[in-house]
């Protein structure tokens, strides 16, 4: 037991409240953490009544008994020298009957930081002044409590910076009763755990990981006072539940395009440039696989070129025939994805060389140069914020051209929720 020691009114009450804390606890090694007084005028008198125990002194430097922030970092900074030999084994609990008021609190800030098992205080009878006459009984508080919330808080914060992995970790330490016994917090846990995994499994394209995830708290979101959207959470789950579904039927669909971009926006929102131009490029490359699918071309992510008989120039068939695989399939990056298009007389080949360039010198082109460029891409040249937010601007405008209304509705379902904890 770490106790924080006063003088009272008699010396020998301060002293009994300490002994009675002691054996309450069942402690077996005690340390007091004492002014200068309470080391000369209590000490012995507590010795006396624990005569064979196993305890230590420390007497905080003249002028810190009424400073808490004091306090509080001399005993932080010198908790292990004060335990040693005596830490990791057994169970700390911080008494602060006893000592002045900067002295109970430093003590109660330092349990908290410390992780001790509980803090504890003396009650009983009072006299007219206020002051316990006679230990009764001792009262205990798990500081847990208060560092779960602290700690939860803190995931929460971690989701709304779309830190999801960190906020489900957080969060996952106090799902279990035994490990927290507040109802409300416990809850709390849930919620933010179950969320971040969903959204941690969504930001990694694993739909039916995230559906499950979702599936587990549906019930009860709209109970959580804590959630700014209850509905959007709904949405959110609707939204896996079909781009799950458009993945098994193996093909691609706007709810894909939808979830690139709404991924590329969360990646930009902390600041991930990289990350999000990767997503960018691939919707991008994606609107253009949609448009071919949409003409009947496509097989997965490769051309089936012997459905452009009779719609292309001889030789340009031929020049595809060329690079088809043995069973007639071809597949087309970015550019060429959009030539073809515009050899088919598409209009959304037209808005993209429009941006693009017919001689690869427009913005956009230049846009997905720097992707090129990066790391991720063939380069080492991390990307900026301003051509992320170029290439995401070319991309939307190409999206809103080809899809807008369909699209529209599945990027407000990809908005992420926040948690308000206060």
């Amino acid at each position: 037991m770490v106790a924080t020691v006063g003088t009272g009114r008699e010396r020998s009450d301060i002293a009994d409240a300490i002994a009675f804390s002691f054996r309450r606890n069942g402690a077996g090694k005690l340390l007091m953490l004492c002014s200068r007084k309470s080391r000369a005028e209590t000490v012995p008198e507590v010795e006396k009544l624990l005569a064979g125990a196993d305890r230590r002194v420390d007497v905080c430097p003249a002028g810190l008994e009424d400073d808490v922030q004091g306090l509080f970092l001399y005993w932080q900074r010198r908790w292990e020298e004060l335990l040693a030999g005596w830490l990791p084994a057994g169970r700390v609990v911080v008494d602060f009957t006893s000592g002045t008021k900067p002295m109970s609190a430093a003590a109660f800030a330092l349990a908290i930081a410390r992780g001790a098992a509980a803090v504890s205080y003396v009650v009983g009878p009072r006299d007219q002044t206020g002051r316990v006459t006679v230990s009764t009984d001792v009262v205990s508080f798990a500081p847990e409590l208060v560092v779960a919330h602290q700690q939860l808080r803190l995931a929460a914060e971690h989701f709304n910076a779309g830190s999801y992995a960190s906020a489900r970790d957080i969060a996952g330490r106090y799902l279990k009763a035994d490990d927290m016994p507040d109802e409300h917090l416990r809850a709390l846990a849930r919620s933010v755990h179950y969320i971040a995994a969903a959204y941690a499994a969504w930001d990694r394209f694993d739909w039916k990981q995230a559906q499950s995830r979702f599936h587990q708290v549906a019930g009860e979101w709209d109970r959580w006072g804590w959630v700014d959207s209850p509905g959007l959470l709904e949405a959110n789950y609707g939204f896996v539940r079909e781009a799950e579904k458009a993945r098994k039927a193996g093909g691609w669909s706007v709810v894909m395009l939808a979830d690139l971009l709404g991924s590329a926006q969360r990646c930009m929102d902390r600041a991930d440039w990289d990350d999000a131009a990767v997503r960018l490029y691939r919707a991008c490359e994606m609107l253009a696989q949609l448009a071919l699918k949409q003409q009947g071309l496509m097989d997965g992510t490769r051309v089936m070129v012997d459905r452009l008989a009779g719609r292309l120039p001889a030789g340009e068939l031929d020049g595809l025939k060329a690079r088809a695989d043995e069973r007639g399939k071809v597949r087309l990056g970015l550019r060429d994805s959009y030539r073809l298009l515009g050899q088919l007389g598409h209009p959304l080949a037209e808005e993209f060389f429009r941006l693009y360039g017919r001689d690869a010198h427009g913005p956009l082109a230049n846009a997905v140069s720097a992707r090129n460029g990066s790391l991720l891409g063939h380069g080492v040249v991390p990307i900026g914020q301003d051509k992320a937010e170029e290439l995401r601007g070319h991309v939307l405008a190409l999206a809103e051209n080809f899809c807008g209304q369909e699209l529209g509705g599945y990027l407000e379902a990809v908005r992420p929720v926040r948690f308000e904890v206060a």
